[in-house]
């Protein structure tokens, strides 16, 4: 069947930029939704995603842009195979009450336009316990925006603070914003 080129293109350019932008969220998170099932139900959902560039790369008309493309293709499908083994594996694994023990939720403080939650933070056999603080705020559907105010991955005694504008953790004072981001 042909597809319009332009249309290919642009679907493309889509694909690759909620591809890139869920992975940068993944490491600079902005944007969560407010049940750990359904952002590990996501990212399996975007990291398949090259397996679709993939298929349109098959199709391009050029022996050197299919050839780059499907260099590329293959090497994010590779990763995307990686991560995605590794997501299953963790819903397989979740607590019977569906908690993830690795990020878990200790306080949180409702000041009515946002959030602010306290996580303890488990990085495995090589690491102790941490802490992260987030301001969150719910826009629609169970969708957050959020902001690391205080993330330490080795301090598991941590005096905390919560105010409505501010957060102290051990005599340091982070500023809350009121949009969280802006």
């Amino acid at each position: 069947m042909f597809v319009h080129t332009t249309f290919k293109t642009r679907m493309t350019l889509i694909l690759i930029a909620v591809y890139s932008l869920s992975v940068i969220n993944v490491f600079c998170p902005l944007v969560r939704f407010s049940s750990r099932t359904m952002n590990m139900y996501y990212m399996i959902a975007v990291m398949s995603i090259p397996f679709v560039l993939f298929g349109i790369g098959v199709n391009y008309r050029h022996w050197y842009t299919r050839s780059i493309a499907l260099c590329f293709y293959s090497l994010t499908s590779l990763f995307s195979t990686i991560v995605i083994v590794f997501i299953i594996y963790a819903v397989t694994n979740l607590s019977p009450a569906q908690v993830d023990t690795s990020f878990q939720q200790v306080n949180s403080y409702d000041f009515g336009a946002y959030e602010v939650n306290i996580y303890q933070i488990k990085g495995g056999a090589l690491t102790s316990f941490g802490t992260t603080i987030r301001q969150e705020k719910k826009i629609f559907f169970g969708l957050l925006v959020v902001r690391d105010v205080f993330s330490s991955e080795n301090k598991q005694d941590v005096r905390i603070l919560v105010e409505p504008n501010q957060v102290v953790v051990n005599g340091d004072s982070y500023q809350l914003k009121e949009n969280v981001i802006f």
